[in-house]
Protein backbone atom coordinates (compact mmCIF):
# COMPACT_ATOMS: atom_id res chain seq x y z
CA UNK A 1 0.00 0.00 0.00
CA UNK A 2 2.83 2.35 0.91
CA UNK A 3 4.59 1.66 -2.40
CA UNK A 4 1.35 2.33 -4.30
CA UNK A 5 0.97 5.72 -2.61
CA UNK A 6 4.58 6.58 -3.41
CA UNK A 7 4.05 5.63 -7.06
CA UNK A 8 0.91 7.73 -7.19
CA UNK A 9 2.72 10.74 -5.74
CA UNK A 10 5.53 10.36 -8.28
CA UNK A 11 3.06 10.30 -11.16
CA UNK A 12 1.20 13.34 -9.84
CA UNK A 13 4.50 15.20 -9.40
CA UNK A 14 5.50 14.32 -12.96
CA UNK A 15 2.14 15.59 -14.19
CA UNK A 16 2.65 18.88 -12.36
CA UNK A 17 6.12 19.33 -13.82
CA UNK A 18 4.77 18.55 -17.31
CA UNK A 19 1.96 21.08 -16.91
CA UNK A 20 4.40 23.80 -15.86
CA UNK A 21 6.65 22.96 -18.79
CA UNK A 22 3.83 23.06 -21.31
CA UNK A 23 2.55 26.37 -19.98
CA UNK A 24 6.01 27.82 -20.36
CA UNK A 25 6.68 26.36 -23.80
CA UNK A 26 3.31 26.94 -25.45
CA UNK A 27 1.99 30.31 -26.63
CA UNK A 28 0.19 32.38 -24.02
CA UNK A 29 -2.67 32.78 -26.45
CA UNK A 30 -3.86 31.48 -29.79
CA UNK A 31 -2.24 33.07 -32.83
CA UNK A 32 -3.70 34.51 -36.01
CA UNK A 33 -1.53 33.85 -39.03
CA UNK A 34 -1.35 36.09 -42.08
CA UNK A 35 -0.61 34.18 -45.28
CA UNK A 36 -0.09 34.97 -48.93
CA UNK A 37 -0.62 32.41 -51.69
CA UNK A 38 0.78 32.59 -55.19
CA UNK A 39 -0.69 31.74 -58.59
CA UNK A 40 -0.63 28.70 -60.83
CA UNK A 41 -1.61 28.60 -64.50
CA UNK A 42 -1.73 25.39 -66.52
CA UNK A 43 -3.12 25.27 -70.05
CA UNK A 44 -3.29 22.77 -72.89
CA UNK A 45 -4.44 20.07 -70.49
CA UNK A 46 -5.32 17.15 -72.74
CA UNK A 47 -4.60 19.14 -75.88
CA UNK A 48 -3.61 16.93 -78.80
CA UNK A 49 -2.38 19.98 -80.73
CA UNK A 50 -4.73 19.57 -83.69
CA UNK A 51 -7.62 21.92 -82.90
CA UNK A 52 -5.81 25.25 -82.54
CA UNK A 53 -6.85 25.99 -78.94
CA UNK A 54 -5.17 26.03 -75.53
CA UNK A 55 -7.85 24.21 -73.50
CA UNK A 56 -8.33 22.82 -70.91
CA UNK A 57 -7.10 25.51 -68.50
CA UNK A 58 -6.60 25.35 -64.73
CA UNK A 59 -5.90 28.65 -63.03
CA UNK A 60 -5.29 29.21 -59.30
CA UNK A 61 -5.30 32.84 -58.18
CA UNK A 62 -3.84 33.46 -54.75
CA UNK A 63 -4.37 36.27 -52.29
CA UNK A 64 -3.45 37.51 -48.82
CA UNK A 65 -5.63 36.27 -45.97
CA UNK A 66 -5.68 35.60 -42.27
CA UNK A 67 -6.64 32.64 -40.15
CA UNK A 68 -8.74 32.68 -37.02
CA UNK A 69 -7.21 31.62 -33.72
CA UNK A 70 -4.96 28.61 -34.30
CA UNK A 71 -3.67 26.66 -31.31
CA UNK A 72 -2.99 23.07 -30.26
CA UNK A 73 -6.05 20.99 -31.00
CA UNK A 74 -7.92 23.85 -32.68
CA UNK A 75 -7.15 23.89 -36.43
CA UNK A 76 -8.66 26.55 -38.66
CA UNK A 77 -9.96 26.06 -42.21
CA UNK A 78 -10.03 29.11 -44.51
CA UNK A 79 -10.06 29.91 -48.23
CA UNK A 80 -6.52 29.99 -49.65
CA UNK A 81 -7.02 30.36 -53.42
CA UNK A 82 -9.57 31.01 -56.14
CA UNK A 83 -9.97 28.34 -58.82
CA UNK A 84 -11.00 28.75 -62.46
CA UNK A 85 -11.36 25.64 -64.64
CA UNK A 86 -12.04 26.47 -68.27
CA UNK A 87 -13.10 23.77 -70.70
CA UNK A 88 -13.06 23.93 -74.49
CA UNK A 89 -12.11 21.80 -77.51
CA UNK A 90 -8.70 20.27 -76.86
CA UNK A 91 -8.76 17.47 -79.42
CA UNK A 92 -11.05 15.67 -81.80
CA UNK A 93 -12.85 12.82 -80.09
CA UNK A 94 -11.55 9.59 -81.52
CA UNK A 95 -8.12 10.99 -82.41
CA UNK A 96 -5.20 8.84 -81.35
CA UNK A 97 -3.76 11.81 -79.43
CA UNK A 98 -7.01 12.62 -77.62
CA UNK A 99 -6.37 11.79 -73.96
CA UNK A 100 -9.21 10.69 -71.71
CA UNK A 101 -7.38 11.27 -68.42
CA UNK A 102 -4.61 13.77 -67.74
CA UNK A 103 -2.80 14.33 -64.47
CA UNK A 104 -0.14 16.73 -63.21
CA UNK A 105 0.81 19.06 -60.37
CA UNK A 106 -0.55 22.56 -59.73
CA UNK A 107 2.19 23.97 -57.48
CA UNK A 108 1.95 27.45 -55.97
CA UNK A 109 3.79 29.39 -53.28
CA UNK A 110 2.59 29.99 -49.73
CA UNK A 111 4.19 32.60 -47.47
CA UNK A 112 3.68 32.62 -43.68
CA UNK A 113 5.72 34.73 -41.24
CA UNK A 114 8.08 35.74 -44.05
CA UNK A 115 8.89 32.12 -44.95
CA UNK A 116 7.87 30.94 -48.41
CA UNK A 117 7.22 27.28 -49.21
CA UNK A 118 5.58 25.44 -52.10
CA UNK A 119 2.24 23.66 -51.88
CA UNK A 120 1.85 21.05 -54.62
CA UNK A 121 -1.62 19.50 -55.00
CA UNK A 122 -1.98 17.02 -57.86
CA UNK A 123 -4.72 17.52 -60.45
CA UNK A 124 -6.60 14.91 -62.46
CA UNK A 125 -8.65 15.94 -65.49
CA UNK A 126 -11.18 13.44 -66.82
CA UNK A 127 -11.80 14.51 -70.41
CA UNK A 128 -14.83 13.60 -72.49
CA UNK A 129 -17.92 15.36 -73.80
CA UNK A 130 -17.90 16.93 -70.32
CA UNK A 131 -14.67 17.39 -68.37
CA UNK A 132 -14.19 16.95 -64.63
CA UNK A 133 -11.13 18.20 -62.75
CA UNK A 134 -10.12 17.20 -59.23
CA UNK A 135 -7.35 18.46 -56.96
CA UNK A 136 -5.90 16.18 -54.32
CA UNK A 137 -5.00 17.21 -50.79
CA UNK A 138 -1.43 18.42 -50.16
CA UNK A 139 0.50 19.64 -47.11
CA UNK A 140 3.40 21.93 -46.25
CA UNK A 141 4.94 22.81 -42.86
CA UNK A 142 6.40 26.05 -41.45
CA UNK A 143 8.71 26.27 -38.43
CA UNK A 144 7.42 28.51 -35.63
CA UNK A 145 9.33 30.12 -32.75
CA UNK A 146 9.65 27.84 -29.72
CA UNK A 147 10.01 24.64 -31.72
CA UNK A 148 6.38 24.36 -32.82
CA UNK A 149 5.35 23.94 -36.45
CA UNK A 150 2.42 25.21 -38.50
CA UNK A 151 1.04 22.80 -41.09
CA UNK A 152 -1.13 23.88 -44.00
CA UNK A 153 -3.15 21.15 -45.69
CA UNK A 154 -5.16 21.99 -48.78
CA UNK A 155 -8.51 20.23 -49.02
CA UNK A 156 -9.49 18.08 -51.99
CA UNK A 157 -11.50 19.85 -54.71
CA UNK A 158 -13.80 18.64 -57.48
CA UNK A 159 -14.97 20.97 -60.24
CA UNK A 160 -17.91 18.76 -61.16
CA UNK A 161 -18.93 18.07 -64.74
CA UNK A 162 -18.13 20.95 -67.11
CA UNK A 163 -19.42 20.75 -70.70
CA UNK A 164 -17.72 24.00 -71.72
CA UNK A 165 -16.75 27.42 -70.40
CA UNK A 166 -15.35 28.57 -67.08
CA UNK A 167 -16.26 27.03 -63.75
CA UNK A 168 -15.17 28.99 -60.68
CA UNK A 169 -14.50 27.59 -57.23
CA UNK A 170 -12.53 28.04 -54.04
CA UNK A 171 -9.64 26.04 -52.65
CA UNK A 172 -9.68 25.72 -48.86
CA UNK A 173 -6.82 24.91 -46.52
CA UNK A 174 -6.58 23.82 -42.89
CA UNK A 175 -3.93 25.37 -40.63
CA UNK A 176 -2.79 23.21 -37.70
CA UNK A 177 -0.22 23.96 -34.97
CA UNK A 178 1.87 20.98 -33.88
CA UNK A 179 3.62 21.05 -30.46
CA UNK A 180 7.38 20.78 -30.23
CA UNK A 181 8.64 17.16 -30.05
CA UNK A 182 9.92 17.43 -26.45
CA UNK A 183 6.46 18.36 -25.19
CA UNK A 184 4.92 15.42 -27.02
CA UNK A 185 7.48 12.99 -25.55
CA UNK A 186 6.88 14.25 -22.02
CA UNK A 187 3.15 14.08 -22.48
CA UNK A 188 3.41 10.50 -23.78
CA UNK A 189 5.63 9.52 -20.84
CA UNK A 190 3.13 10.96 -18.37
CA UNK A 191 0.20 9.18 -19.99
CA UNK A 192 2.14 5.90 -19.95
CA UNK A 193 2.95 6.28 -16.26
CA UNK A 194 -0.66 7.09 -15.48
CA UNK A 195 -1.76 3.95 -17.32
CA UNK A 196 0.65 1.80 -15.31
CA UNK A 197 -0.70 3.27 -12.09
CA UNK A 198 -4.30 2.52 -13.08
CA UNK A 199 -3.41 -1.10 -13.88
CA UNK A 200 -1.67 -1.54 -10.54
CA UNK A 201 -4.65 -0.13 -8.67
CA UNK A 202 -6.94 -2.67 -10.34
CA UNK A 203 -4.68 -5.64 -9.47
Amino acid sequence: MHKLLMTRHIVLAAGLILTIFLLGASPAKADNFTFTTGNAYIDNIGNAGDVGTHFDILQLTGFTGQTGDVEWGSPQTVAISNIAFTVGPSCYVGDAGCANNVQGVAAFSVTVNGLTMSLSPSYFDTIGFSDDLTLSSASVSFALPGGESLELTSLAYDSGSNAGGEEDGTLYGTFTVTPEPVSMVLFGTFMGAAGILRRRRRS
